[in-house]
């Protein structure tokens, strides 16, 4: 948290109230798509993972684990590839700043990023292993500050927006090492006769009710700070 807190004051301090109004912009989008697309499937894994480890079925908990994660990481990879092709449309309707595209581009790889860590962050809790969830916050935190001053003062926003996203792709790498060291843990059999699609179905109807209201609430947020960037200039956004 302090780490967190750190970075975010020595951007702000660097790019001054333009640069990092521009900043907090373009990361309110994959901010948005992030939870969109999440479909609370975290929740699930935790649920089920939890539940299937403790009546001795940490293989088909694996199975469970897995399929959530390649339905997360397709639907990133998608959304992203979608943003990247589309990045002049959005930066200029948007976004209301049509000289940020190159900056929506690099900043899409955060929405596949976020949902690769939500599934992990979800089996970790399972597990009972928050030490793995806190070890990967902090190493994003980390790669941020450490990435921080050095880009930013180099290439301005563009470093901010970079440092970003790389420390995310940490985060992502770590988490997924992470990952498969507990499914070595349990057992790489994933026989269970239940099939990927009953697998994702099951997960969710479990998870829609609690994905529907924390939808609803974060993504307005962020979609009216998104639509505040039409009528406002990036001084007044760096400092919202």
């Amino acid at each position: 948290m302090l780490i967190s807190a750190a970075s975010s004051i020595v951007i702000a301090r660097l790019l001054g109230p333009d640069g990092y109004g521009v900043y907090s912009l373009v990361l309110s989008l994959p901010a948005v798509f992030g939870p969109l697309l999440s479909l609370g499937i975290g929740h699930a894994v935790t649920y089920y993972a939890s539940s299937l480890v403790a009546s001795g079925r940490g293989s088909v908990a694996v199975l469970y684990v897995r399929n959530a994660l390649l339905l997360e990481a397709t639907l990133g990879l998608a959304a992203s590839l979608a943003v990247v092709v589309f990045a002049d449309a959005v930066a200029r309707y948007v976004l209301a700043r049509p000289d940020v595209s190159s900056l929506v581009s690099v900043a899409s790889v955060l929405i596949t990023t976020s949902l690769v860590i939500g599934v992990c962050d979800g089996f970790f809790l399972a597990m009972l292993r928050t030490d793995y969830g806190a070890l990967i916050k902090v190493s994003q935190a980390a790669s941020k500050l450490a990435l921080a001053v050095p880009l930013v003062l180099w290439i301005g926003v563009f470093g901010a927006v970079l440092e970003h996203v790389a420390s995310y792709v940490v985060a992502a790498a770590l988490a997924l090492a992470l990952l498969i060291k507990l499914f070595r843990a349990l057992g790489g059999d994933y026989a269970g006769g239940v099939g990927f699609v009953e697998s994702l179905r099951s997960m969710a109807l479990y998870s829609y009710p609690l994905y529907v209201p924390m939808l609803v609430s974060f993504v307005v947020d962020r979609a009216l700070f998104t639509y505040t960037a039409h009528f406002v200039s990036d001084y007044d956004l760096g400092n919202y």
